[in-house]
């Protein structure tokens, strides 16, 4: 694991990095029960061993140091995950003309989590999930997805089920309110939030009515100061073979009330961003639009413009980008324009100027 950090002076301009790289050896070998026997039950039962080593630790006096001396973690994680009963109802719709027949399911859940205590959870370098497992804490998972499929013809005339709308809401109880900034499963976590013993009200939903659409949707609610944590939803949608876009928008707030009970919230992030890909006359020629849009600054984070010919013998491409890294710490280049081309010939190669010109796009 590598990790770094840039500060330059204001006056001088100089710029430091320190380097917080550690490295981890990590084993968790896990047994599974399955419960199966009743179709509108289903019981997954677990039992792992964790061992994890890391060459270096947290200063845990000061926790702003990272010192040069290993730190090894042995822990036990037994889990249970239920899910059900199960309900289900079929609707009969052959003269809808969408679909044959539509399913409705209630699919009711209860996750339960054990792990043994883990001592020196200040010293460990926390960059991954993994580095942040709270021990000594049971957590109850619990909330209800509800699923819609449709039977619907496909080319070839051939009738398939598939899930077409789905909707999910749940939370999470925590006996160590600690474990509630460390939990993966939650954006909001890893934030500095407040502990609490509850997490927020996740709410998922997912819409897939044809192949051409889908979108999907997270928000979470914070329980302990009620207000709106997190959003974030994104969409793609494509015409044919030619055509591809997709667009996704984000926003993440943190709130506190004060001694009188009065809510204060702040923005800490909003942006939207999108994409779109055209390839045309059999890829012969095409292009890319993306963004991304900071919101809050109502100011483009970067913009990218490709586009490309191909003949049977040759090939080019161009490509204009802009940055805008005003709101980064230490960037000494608030803004970068950026153009690159290349041409290809066939039985020799592609050639293009330097410093990662036209990565990743479409040609």
């Amino acid at each position: 694991l590598q990790r770094g950090s840039t500060v330059t002076d204001a006056t001088t301009g100089t710029a430091s990095v320190t380097e917080h790289s550690v490295s981890r050896v990590d084993l968790a070998p896990m047994v599974r029960f399955p419960f199966t026997r009743f179709p509108f039950l289903t019981v997954n039962s677990s039992v792992s061993w964790r061992g994890t080593f890391w060459t270096k630790s947290w200063d845990s006096a000061t926790s702003m140091n990272i010192l040069d001396r290993s730190i090894s973690r042995r822990l036990f994680d037994l889990q249970s995950n239920i899910a059900g009963p199960v309900l289900n109802r079929i609707f009969d719709t052959a003269g809808s003309g969408y679909a044959e027949k539509l399913k409705h399911t209630i699919e009711p859940y209860l996750n339960l989590r054990y792990t043994t205590a883990v001592p020196d959870f200040n010293r460990i370098v926390q960059w991954e999930s993994i580095d942040s497992i709270v021990g000594g804490t049971t957590t109850i998972a619990y909330g209800i997805n509800n699923r819609l499929y449709a039977k619907r013809k496909r080319d070839g005339g051939v009738s398939v089920s598939r899930e077409i709308v789905s909707v999910g809401i749940g939370q999470t109880y925590y006996t160590n309110a600690r474990a509630s900034q460390f939990d993966p499963q939650y954006s909001s976590s890893f934030t500095g939030a407040k502990q609490f013993n509850f997490s927020p009200i996740a709410l998922v939903a997912r819409v897939l009515p044809v192949d051409q659409l889908n979108a999907t949707l997270r928000a979470e609610w914070d329980t302990q100061f009620g207000f709106l944590r997190t959003v974030t939803a994104a969409s793609t949608y494509s015409v044919g073979s030619w055509l591809q876009t997709s667009a996704g928008w984000t926003l993440a707030r943190s709130g506190a009330r004060d001694s009188l009970g009065i809510l204060t919230t702040r923005t800490r992030s909003h942006f939207l961003s999108g994409n779109a890909n055209a390839r045309l006359a059999q890829n012969k020629y095409g292009g890319n639009y993306s963004f991304n849009c900071d919101m809050a600054k109502r100011q483009f984070v970067q913009q990218r413009i490709t586009g490309y010919y191909n003949a049977q013998c040759c090939g080019f491409a161009v490509e204009y980008q802009t940055f805008n890294f005003g709101a980064l710490p230490g960037v000494r280049v608030p803004e970068d324009r950026r153009f690159n081309f290349s041409f290809t010939l066939a039985g020799i190669g592609s050639f293009s100027n330097f410093f990662g010109a036209l990565s990743g796009a479409p040609r």
